[in-house]
């Protein structure tokens, strides 16, 4: 996938920031898994729509990501389907 996709759907994600910017490709379009509780971050994903790839974003969305060198990230935002 180009880069240009995650730049349209990520605020920055080559510096590992997955905050939303248009989730409307993202946003409860997965598939269904009944053995997937929870994200890459460990957020639950209980709303009956799981949302494309690692992190599910809610309300409730919160998330560490790290950066080369041991840099942490931490990301929270309020987005909300």
């Amino acid at each position: 996938m180009p880069l240009a996709s995650f730049e349209a759907w990520f605020e920055q994600p080559a510096a590992a920031d997955f905050r939303l910017v248009d989730g409307s490709q993202i946003v409860d379009l997965g598939a269904t898994a009944a053995a997937t509780t929870d994200d890459y971050c460990g957020n639950d994903r209980d709303d009956g729509m799981l949302d494309i790839g690692a992190l599910e974003y809610d309300a409730g969305f919160a998330c560490m990501t790290h950066l080369g060198g041991g840099t942490d990230v931490i990301f929270a935002d309020g987005f909300d389907p």
